[in-house]
């Protein structure tokens, strides 16, 4: 799925908050996964981090997706 905001999925290309608001949104699983994977291999957490902001805007959203991802990203967070 092409995603808005989105050109490539590689480390010269960081995830904007826009095109993880997206793959949250409106992503299949193939893009949960790509978005999980580069979580787990950012030794920085910078992405975990931005997940978990994005994450808690949507708070009052009461959006199943974006508990799943706040939950996923405070669990690498924590281990970073």
């Amino acid at each position: 799925m092409q995603h808005r905001h989105l050109i490539t999925l590689d480390e010269k290309q960081p995830f904007t908050f826009a095109a993880i608001d997206d793959i949250i949104e409106r992503g299949g699983m193939a893009d949960w996964r790509a978005l999980a994977h580069a979580a787990l291999s950012d030794s920085s957490g910078q992405l975990a981090a931005k997940i978990l902001h994005l994450c808690q805007a949507h708070e009052q959203d009461d959006s199943q997706s974006f508990l799943a991802w706040r939950s996923f990203a405070k669990k690498i967070r924590t281990h970073t």
